[in-house]
């Protein structure tokens, strides 16, 4: 049975740590996995990242703007998620 993946440490990752050191990964490995354990090593890994990626990314995703790719298509002048009307009070996760 494989072993799960580490649970993500709290309040993301610690200053000058990547997700690598803070998961104890070393390199890039394939094995077969399912869909649970592909899933929570995601989770994990993007729990680990979020602060470093935040603070890559955060002033060209903005405070209150929706970006979607890195050609800066932005949702208000897409409207990808349907009109902006329908959208108040909704949630999104990308």
């Amino acid at each position: 049975m494989p072993t799960p993946p580490p649970e993500p440490h709290a309040g993301g990752t610690s200053a000058g740590a990547s997700a690598e050191a803070l998961l104890g990964t070393t390199g890039i490995a394939r094995r077969g996995v399912g869909p649970a354990e592909s899933s929570a090593a995601n989770r994990a890994w993007w729990d680990a990242d979020a602060d470093d990626y935040q603070a890559e990314h955060g002033a060209f995703l903005g405070d209150d703007d929706f970006v979607w790719c890195p050609e800066r298509l932005r949702e208000q002048d897409a409207h990808l998620l349907g009109p902006p009307g329908s959208l108040r009070g909704a949630r999104v996760l990308e």
